[in-house]
């Protein structure tokens, strides 16, 4: 793997750029002096200092004393999954704390805009996530609008729904794909009636 590469690896894991330079070149020179692993990693050596601290404070790098020198040494790569699970650990503890933050949040009036058909899809997709089991579902829709935004995305939205512990009443917009749908009500698990002829309908409710 190239440097740039395991370098960008290491950002990904937490580390800044600086800091990632810095750790890989110390890795590299082994036990040496601030100009060293600062020329190693091509930043300034005032910077490599400061960085230096920061792995420190990490548990990435230490000082070794030898008589009156100062070498900075680089931890065993193996450190980091240590660090890793540091950090998994303090999420497990604050996730539930964040999750009913989260609820609290949703249990407020919210009004979200989406635009285009990724955002049609993400509408529906949203309904599946939040719909409770043993909840009255209901569509008031014209079927020829929707549906010919991407008949394969809700041929398979349908069959999501269906799978689900809900009942499902829907009033359509008197049409040919209406009719040929309500053909199939027992498949989807819904209750479909067909609206009086004249209706009109530019969206779904």
């Amino acid at each position: 793997m190239e440097a740039k590469t395991l370098q960008t690896s290491l950002v990904a894991l937490g580390l800044n750029e600086n800091e990632a330079a810095v750790y890989m070149a110390s890795l590299s020179t082994g036990s040496s002096t601030v100009m060293n692993i600062a020329k190693a990693a091509g930043v300034k050596r005032t910077t490599a200092y400061t960085v230096i601290e920061s792995l420190m404070s990490k548990g990435l790098m230490r000082i070794d004393v030898k008589g009156f020198k100062r070498r900075f040494t680089a931890e065993a790569p193996d450190k980091l999954s240590s660090i890793l699970a540091e950090r998994q650990a303090l999420f497990s503890r604050i996730l539930p704390e964040l999750t009913a933050l989260h609820k609290l949040q949703g249990e407020e009036s919210l009004i979200k805009f989406y635009q285009g058909k990724e955002g049609t899809k993400e509408v529906y997709e949203s309904l599946l996530r939040d719909v409770r089991p043993e909840e009255d579902y209901y569509v008031v829709s014209d079927q020829s609008l929707w549906y010919g935004i991407d008949p394969e995305f809700f041929e398979g939205f349908m069959r999501r729904r269906a799978k689900l512990n809900i009942n499902i009443y829907l009033l359509l917009i008197d049409n040919p794909i209406a009719r040929e749908y309500q053909k199939k009500q027992h498949v989807y698990n819904e209750e479909i009636r067909i609206l009086p002829k004249g209706t009109a309908l530019t969206t779904n409710l």
